[in-house]
C-alpha cells in the first residue's frame, strides 16, 4: 500500500511503497531503515523521517545509520495526485528537505 509524505506546507513531496521511498516522478530517494521510520540514501546515509500524518522531514541532528544498501527496486506504479492536507507546523527538531521542495 502506498503512503503519500508531505512537507509543512501540504506539498506531496515523497511516497514510500513497501521500505522503498521514491519522489512523485517514481525518482528513487532510498529505503526504509530497520526502525520503520528514518530513511536512508542509496549510500546508508540519513535522508530522511517519516512523522505522524504523513509528513517527511529531515532532523536537524541526523540520526545514526547503518543500514545497507538493498540495491535498486523495480520502478513502482506512480500513484494518483493526492490532494493536500494543509500547512502545519515544523517540529523544532526538524525542517523540510530543501532538495523535495518546490518554487
Amino acid at each position: 500500500m502506498v503512503q503519500y509524505l508531505f512537507n509543512s506546507r501540504g506539498d506531496w513531496v515523497a511516497f514510500r511503497d513497501g521500505r522503498y521511498v521514491y519522489d512523485p516522478n517514481g525518482f528513487f530517494l532510498g529505503s526504509m531503515a530497520e526502525d520503520g521510520e528514518n530513511i536512508a540514501d542509496i549510500e546508508g546515509r540519513y535522508f530522511g523521517t517519516i512523522y505522524p500524518e504523513g509528513r517527511l522531514y529531515r532532523k536537524l541532528f541526523a540520526p545514526e545509520m547503518d543500514a545497507g544498501f538493498p540495491g535498486f527496486p523495480e520502478l513502482p506504479s506512480l500513484p494518483n495526485y493526492p490532494s493536500s492536507p494543509g500547512e502545519t507546523f515544523l517540529p523544532v527538531e526538524a525542517d523540510d528537505i530543501a532538495e523535495l521542495m518546490r518554487a
